[in-house]
């Protein structure tokens, strides 16, 4: 009797959608947005970006967390 193959779920991270973000974390990113002014001050020139994925502060032209895992 032939048993059935065992799928893995679906991984979100390597979905579609996942195609869409970038390699490198950037404000190209959907999910980017500017910092809070306070931790990036008033230049806009900080070498952070808020990830909405993520929840949290990323360096700036890192390989993106989010899709690492």
């Amino acid at each position: 009797m032939r048993t059935k193959k065992k799928t893995k779920p679906a991984n979100p991270r390597k979905a579609p959608a996942a195609a869409k973000v970038p390699e490198f974390c950037g404000f190209q990113c959907p999910h980017s947005e500017f910092p809070p002014a306070d931790s990036a001050g008033l230049c806009r020139t900080m070498a952070a970006v808020y990830c909405k994925q993520l929840g949290k502060l990323v360096d700036k032209n890192r390989p993106c967390r989010w899709r690492r895992g």
